[in-house]
């Protein structure tokens, strides 16, 4: 007589442990999958930036190019009106 309760206090008790380790599992597989959609979208932050910091760079180097030119013009202007003078 005593052999069933027991048994059903076992089973019980394996019953909760189960239920325990799967929902460990299921916090483990949840905050894998939190982790995964970060670096996604981390990589899509990246890939969108990306072309802008191109875009600025291209930019500046036309900027620079465009002072260098002006700067060289104004460095020719000068050495003419100095000649000139001179």
């Amino acid at each position: 007589m005593l052999l069933k309760p027991l048994t059903y206090s076992i089973l019980l008790i394996l019953t909760q442990l189960a239920n325990i380790a799967a929902a460990v599992d299921d916090t483990t597989t949840a905050n894998a999958a939190t982790t995964a959609i970060a670096a996604t979208t981390a990589a899509t932050t990246a890939l969108t930036t990306t072309p802008a910091v191109a875009a600025a760079d291209t930019t500046t180097a036309a900027a620079v190019a465009a002072a260098d030119t002006t700067t060289a013009a104004a460095v020719a202007a000068a050495d003419t009106t100095t000649t000139a003078a001179a």
